[in-house]
């Protein structure tokens, strides 16, 4: 796929991300303001969750 845009959100448990995105979502001009204007620019959206790699560094 081209002009794919990818974000990795890092929470350290799964309140951490509800407690974010419930703040997100609580915001007037993110709602009332950019969210409109982007998601006429959405093609389509994937979401994933991930775990870390047991390998990988954990800081």
């Amino acid at each position: 796929m081209i002009n794919q845009i990818v974000h990795l959100w890092k929470f350290a448990d799964d309140a951490g991300r509800r407690a974010h995105w419930a703040s997100v979502y609580a915001n007037k001009d993110f709602i009332e303001g950019f969210a409109p204007k982007f998601r006429q620019l959405l093609v389509s959206q994937e979401v994933k969750l991930l775990t870390a790699a047991p390998w990988g560094p954990h800081p």
